[in-house]
């Protein structure tokens, strides 16, 4: 289509100072009169249909001064004729010749609402359309005029009014057209068994993997050390005379504590007699043991005596509260080490006193 103005539109939208409010006003009167004249031409007949142009109706005065601009029928990128509108088609149109670039057409205000009339304002068009329609259903149609926006959002101009037809979407050979299609029946789809085997195969590569770098890893942190060999027990007479020269070292009878000392030199005394010929001498009286090493006959008469004699005095001073000489307490305590000495195993080295 051309581009088409009102004569006195185009007059007023040119025309300045007081030409252009003489010529605005004389517009706004025609374009009133003639739309009274349609309604009482409508209202006589007696017809409920519009007019063809009443779709057109203004709904003021100052909507109806405004420049209108004609729409055409957006073309076919590929130039192959468009075929004919059927419902739910999106159908574009573009502004013939506006009169400055980005201006958009705008939905209806007020009147009746677009579904009623059988078509819908799409928002997002096809690409390079100024406005984009989509019928609701079928029939001749009829858009009225529509505001056009400028970026700003504000209406510069209006369209021209037009008729829209439509065609059923549901054929004609359609022996149940008021019942919608059947669903599709479900279709079986084959199971990829190579791309599983493959998925299998590689899950149990990565396992693998990670089993392996897990084992390496708890190698390289807990490394193997081979066992430290226990050192060999002392022998029982080095045991002993370590702790009767450590008791010697204390002092005891110096301060005083001479019964602690003898029970002292008694527990280490009968600690060594037992480890050295095999039975429990800590838990034993001073008589049981001279018994049990009689009965063994692993000492010398000489060596039984002594012994007897060194357990009557650690006794006498252990239970009752007799005081002993001075100089006494360390003769006992020699005399039990020159005793270790004497009875410890053979081929032991001499120990130092």
């Amino acid at each position: 289509m051309a581009k088409r103005w009102c004569g006195s539109s185009a007059r007023a939208h040119e025309d300045g100072g007081a030409e252009r409010g003489r010529f605005g006003r004389f517009r706004k009167f025609l374009a009133l009169a003639a739309f009274a004249l349609a309604e009482a031409a409508r209202a006589a007949s007696g017809a409920d249909a519009p007019a063809p142009e009443a779709s057109a109706a203004p709904e003021n005065a100052e909507f109806l001064s405004l420049p209108a601009l004609d729409l055409e029928l957006l073309a076919d990128p590929s130039g192959k004729e468009p075929p004919p509108a059927r419902v739910g088609d999106k159908i574009g149109f573009k502004l013939v010749n506006p009169p400055e670039p980005e201006l958009r057409v705008g939905p209806p205000s007020g009147g009746e609402p677009p579904a009623d009339q059988g078509w819908s304002l799409i928002d997002q068009g096809l690409p390079g359309a100024s406005l984009t329609l989509m019928p609701i259903k079928p029939g001749n149609l009829a858009v009225p005029s529509l505001p056009v926006l400028d970026r700003a959002g504000k209406t510069v101009a209006r369209t021209n009014p037009l008729r829209l037809e439509a065609q059923s979407a549901i054929r004609k050979e359609d022996p149940k057209p008021q019942e919608p299609e059947p669903l599709e029946p479900p279709v079986s789809l084959g199971i990829p068994w190579l791309a599983i085997a493959l998925l299998g195969l590689l899950v149990l590569g990565l396992l693998a993997a990670g089993i392996y770098a897990l084992i390496r890893w708890s190698r390289k942190k807990r490394p193997v050390l081979p066992p430290v060999p226990a050192a060999p027990p002392k022998p029982e007479h080095e045991v002993a005379l370590a702790a009767l020269a450590e008791l010697e070292a204390a002092g005891l009878p110096l301060r005083g504590q001479n019964k602690k000392h003898y029970f002292r030199i008694s527990e280490i005394l009968k600690a060594y007699l037992g480890a050295r010929f095999g039975f429990d001498a800590l838990e034993s009286t001073s008589s049981e043991i001279v018994r049990a090493l009689e009965e063994r006959r692993q000492l010398l008469e000489r060596q039984l005596d002594q012994l007897e004699s060194l357990f009557g005095l650690l006794d006498r001073v252990k239970f009752t509260d007799h005081v002993p000489e001075e100089g006494e307490p360390a003769r006992v305590l020699e005399e039990v080490r020159r005793l270790v000495n004497e009875t410890r195993r053979s081929g032991s080295p001499d120990a130092v006193r």
